[in-house]
């Protein structure tokens, strides 16, 4: 469903019942981009996603985006549903929004948990995110084949055709007002800087995962793990950048320990 958070429609679905659980989506991703998550934790927890402005299913107003609007965009969709504690879940784009959601609003987060995600752009990101823009700027169609690429694993490419060309097919389907906002959505992403102790401030339990073969974002995710205190890291084997579609159960597995040992209520 849909409501005004911040003067724009955001797009956001709920399931399950229990502790609060909020999954914020990678940049290419959508709600139902996370349905092996669902479907796993849902049995035992509620669930919150929701699409960030500028994404498939909520509004695509003209103003630039950033990290801290769609934090403050989460902070207002919470308070809507009347959410006072949760625990946030953040892949890649999402995991920067949780960062900068857990330091700003530290009262609502019980834990943290990052995947694949980063702090700052290193010029090999950068170079990776101006292709992106350059591609969805003059040839749209083929933005899902460049990202593919360095989104996916070699090894997930040649073992599930079926899913990258249904993706595909998908995505040539988009409209333009997508691809328009997505530039926006890859701007903000490539302004991405976070100091140091701004992240060394985040208290809560986290647990950072990173993808062996993620040729995105090398080595972002164990630097945030060392500059978190006390956090955990986990290397998840033979997985590309979008590690929760290509290992969903074992980044299932290794979420639902992480948060079994910090329930709220406990």
């Amino acid at each position: 469903m849909k409501e005004q958070i911040n003067g724009i429609e955001i797009y956001y679905e709920t399931y399950g019942m229990g502790e609060p659980v909020v999954f914020l989506n990678g940049i290419m991703m959508t709600v139902q981009s996370w349905y092996p998550q669902i479907q796993f934790f849902m049995k035992e927890y509620k669930l919150i996603l929701h699409d960030f402005r500028g994404q498939l299913m909520s509004e695509k107003p003209e103003s630039e985006y950033s990290m801290e609007i769609h934090a403050a965009d989460l902070k207002a969709l919470l308070d809507r549903l009347g959410i006072r504690k949760c625990h946030i879940v953040g892949t890649s784009y999402g995991g920067v929004v949780g960062m900068i959601f857990s330091y700003t609003y530290p009262e609502l987060v019980k834990s943290l948990s990052l995947i694949a995600t980063f702090s700052n752009v290193s010029k090999v990101t950068s170079s990776h995110i101006e292709s992106w823009i350059e591609v969805a700027l003059k040839c749209p169609g083929s933005l899902y084949n460049i990202a593919t690429d360095r989104v996916f694993s070699d090894r997930f490419r040649t073992e599930k055709p079926e899913y990258i060309e249904t993706a595909r097919t998908l995505f040539k389907a988009l409209s333009y007002d997508y691809f328009n906002s997505f530039v926006k959505l890859a701007s903000a992403a490539g302004q991405v800087d976070i100091p140091a102790d701004k992240i060394g401030n985040i208290r809560c339990p986290t647990l950072v995962i990173a993808a062996e073969n993620d040729i995105l974002l090398p080595e972002c995710s164990r630097k945030i793990a060392e500059t978190i205190p006390d956090s955990e890291f986990v290397i998840v084997p033979d997985a590309g950048h979008a590690v929760v579609i290509e290992k969903a159960d074992v980044v299932n597995t290794i979420l639902y320990g992480f948060l079994s040992k910090n329930k709220i209520l406990a």
